[in-house]
């Protein structure tokens, strides 16, 4: 159980991580703003992040000795 919820915190903490990226990125620059919302390379980003997290979940999942 405790492997599940240190999993959980670090897909919410990663996750956060690249939402503040994300944002701070977008404020800085008008063309940030630009590729990161509205080209076509926003959900391909978008989507590498979610896998990042994810798999920063999965690590920690198995190495407190989940499954």
């Amino acid at each position: 159980m405790i492997a599940l919820i240190a999993a959980l915190g670090a897909f919410v903490a990663v996750n956060a991580l690249f939402g503040a990226i994300h944002g701070f990125a977008c404020g800085a620059s008008p063309y940030m703003n630009m590729l990161l919302r509205f080209s076509v390379l926003a959900l391909p980003i978008r989507v590498a992040c979610w896998f990042v997290a994810a798999w920063a979940g999965w690590s920690v999942f198995k190495s407190m000795g989940g499954l």
